[in-house]
C-alpha cells in the first residue's frame, strides 16, 4: 500500500510520453488527491517513433520535419493525459533522443545528466518514481542508470524510490502496489486513450494498463536484477571486474558485445567490451585505475526497438 501527504514531493520521470499514464496514472491520481506536490518529467518527445506515424500519415518517407511535428504532437497528448489525471503540477520535456538514450549514455556526456542533477537538488523530491534497470526498452533501462548515477552525485536525504516495468520483467523488492478503485480506473483509461497517435496500432496492448492496480518495487541494494540476465555474475573485487556471461549461439562467430557505465572519485566512465564464445564465458577485467564507486553492467543485443537484456549493478566487493 502506498499513501501520500501535502507535504511529499513526487517526481515522476518517464521515458516517453504515455509511460507517464500507462506505469502510474493511478499513483498521479493518488498524489494530486492527497494535495502532495508533483512533478513529471519526460526524458523524450517519442518522435522516432516511425511505424504508427507511416500509419496515421499515410507516408512511407519520416523527414526530420515530419518526426519534430509528430513529437510536438505527442507532447500534447501527453499534457492533455495529465490533465485528465487531475494533474496541477509541474511538467518538461528535455527533448533526449527517441530511441537513443543508451547512445546518449554511453557518449558519457555530462550534458545527459544536468537536468537529473538539477531536478535532484533544486526540487528536492521525498519520492522519485522512474523506470526498472531491467526493462527491455534501451531508453527505460538506460534512463534508470542515468538517474540512478545522477542520485549517485547529488543524493536526496530521506529520498523513496520506486520502478515501475513498461516492457517486460520487474526487479527488486515488493510489490508495492496501488489498488485503483472504478474510478480511478475509468480516470486512467481515459488518460491513455488521450495518446491518439499510439491507440492506432496498440489500443489494446495499451488499454491492458488500465487495470485494477499497479506495482512498484524498492529497488534492491546491490542492485542485482532478474535471475534471467545474460550475466549471470558480476561482482567488483580487489581491482578485478568479474563477469559470467551466458552467450547464445551466434552464426560465423561473431563477436558479443559488453557495456559498462560507472562513476569512480575521477568522474564517470564507460567502457565498450567485445567477446566471443558460446555459452557460460568468464570475464575479468582489470579496473585498479578507475576504482569505482557504481557499476553496471549490460548485455548489449539489440532486436529492433527491444532490447535483449537491460542493465545489471556489479557489487563492489573491496574488503
Amino acid at each position: 500500500m502506498m499513501n501520500f501527504s501535502p507535504s511529499d514531493r513526487v517526481l515522476v520521470v518517464a521515458p516517453h510520453p504515455d509511460d507517464e499514464s500507462l506505469a502510474t496514472g493511478g499513483l498521479i491520481q493518488r498524489v494530486c488527491a492527497a494535495g502532495a506536490a508533483i512533478r513529471v518529467i519526460w526524458a523524450t518527445n517519442g518522435d522516432n517513433n516511425p511505424w504508427p506515424q507511416r500509419w496515421v500519415e499515410k507516408r512511407w518517407r519520416i523527414r526530420d520535419e515530419d518526426r519534430a511535428r509528430w513529437g510536438a504532437m505527442r507532447q500534447s497528448e501527453a499534457r492533455k493525459a495529465l490533465e485528465r489525471l487531475g494533474f496541477e503540477g509541474e511538467s518538461a520535456f528535455l527533448n533526449l533522443p527517441d530511441q537513443g538514450v543508451t547512445d546518449l549514455l554511453m557518449a558519457n556526456d555530462p550534458a545527459a545528466l544536468r537536468p537529473f542533477v538539477e531536478a535532484l537538488r533544486d526540487w528536492r523530491p521525498t519520492h522519485l518514481i522512474g523506470p526498472t534497470p531491467c526493462d527491455l526498452h534501451p531508453d527505460h533501462s538506460a534512463l534508470y542508470v542515468l538517474l540512478r548515477t545522477a542520485l549517485h552525485q547529488q543524493p536526496v536525504p530521506g529520498l523513496q524510490r520506486l520502478h515501475y516495468a513498461v516492457h517486460g520483467p520487474f526487479a527488486g523488492q515488493g510489490p508495492v502496489r496501488v489498488a485503483l478503485s472504478a474510478a480511478e480506473i475509468e480516470t486512467k483509461r481515459a488518460a491513455i486513450e488521450c495518446h491518439h497517435s499510439q491507440m492506432v496500432l496498440s489500443r489494446k496492448r495499451f488499454l491492458w494498463y488500465a487495470r485494477p492496480e499497479e506495482d512498484f518495487f524498492h529497488p534492491k541494494e546491490p542492485e542485482i536484477l532478474v535471475p534471467e540476465h545474460p550475466v549471470s555474475e558480476a561482482f567488483f573485487y580487489d581491482g578485478m571486474l568479474h563477469l559470467a556471461v551466458h552467450l547464445p549461439w551466434v552464426p560465423l562467430g561473431l563477436r558479443e558485445n559488453i557495456w559498462l557505465a560507472g562513476e569512480s572519485a575521477a568522474g564517470s566512465f564507460r567502457r565498450k567490451l567485445s567477446i566471443r564464445g558460446r555459452g557460460r564465458v568468464k570475464i575479468k577485467l582489470p579496473m585498479e585505475e578507475l576504482n569505482p564507486t557504481l557499476l553496471f553492467v549490460k548485455y548489449h543485443r539489440p532486436t529492433l526497438f527491444l532490447d535483449h537484456a537491460g542493465w545489471r549493478g556489479v557489487p563492489l566487493r573491496k574488503e
